[in-house]
């Protein structure tokens, strides 16, 4: 008996729901929760959070809730759940664009970027990271 048909039955129950993750972003929600603001528009600066967004591009989101928006942005598939925003769904932005220098720069303008990065994992290389700075 072949597993071929359970294992293609499985797969596409998968593609077809939103996966759960297997941690929970609960604990850092209630911890989260404690010490910041409630929006990114509550900091004295610009903030924006870098995630991929429901059109499967990188986006920075600037004026949304801040606890949601930083727990999208650390929501690697697989490991944590996407995370609902005003009806959309956001997670990683590294999944599409690992540094995100260009939506930071159509933002920002020509604001000088500094980046710091950690070891090489997953993701695809940001366009424009020549011209940023880095520090390792």
């Amino acid at each position: 008996m072949s597993m071929t048909p359970v294992f293609c039955e499985a797969q596409d129950l998968l593609q077809r729901l939103p996966w759960r993750g297997i941690f929970s972003l609960a604990p850092m929600l209630e911890q989260l929760s404690s010490l910041l603001p409630e929006r990114m528009e509550d900091f004295d600066r610009p903030f924006g959070v870098g995630v991929t967004g429901p059109g499967k591009q990188h986006e920075i989101l600037t004026r949304r809730p801040l606890i949601p928006a930083l727990l999208a942005s650390c929501a690697v598939p697989v490991m944590l759940e996407s995370v609902v925003i005003d009806g959309l769904r956001f997670r990683d932005g590294g999944i599409v664009d690992r540094v995100g220098i260009s939506p930071w720069r159509a933002l920002r303008g020509d604001v000088p970027v500094l980046v710091h990065l950690v070891e090489r994992s997953m993701g695809l290389e940001s366009e424009g990271l020549a011209e940023s700075e880095q520090l390792r």
